[in-house]
């Protein structure tokens, strides 16, 4: 099972979000794990290595894998006009 860590961005960008959809992207950003249970809208990211992004309605989570660590780190939380710019 890998383990789930947040950045300090990623920490503050919860808190730019609503309530309501706080509650489900926390909910589906604990049931990540590799390889991904179905039901998860992820996806790999073009942009850098071991990048992908997890959709939760209007919001995206990107993460990145640690393979050799077991390690999921969200990088980056917020609507998807916003999200994309951190690349």
């Amino acid at each position: 099972m890998y383990i789930i860590f947040f950045t300090k961005d990623s920490k503050k960008d919860l808190n730019n979000i609503s309530k309501e959809e706080k509650r489900l992207v926390v909910l589906k950003i604990k049931q990540i794990d590799f390889p991904y249970p179905p039901g998860l809208n992820i996806k790999k990211l073009s942009g850098g290595e071991n990048f992908y992004r997890l959709k939760v309605k209007k919001i995206r989570a990107i993460f990145m894998i640690n393979f050799e660590l077991e390690q999921i780190i969200i990088r980056k939380i917020g609507y998807r006009k916003d999200v994309y710019r951190f690349f």
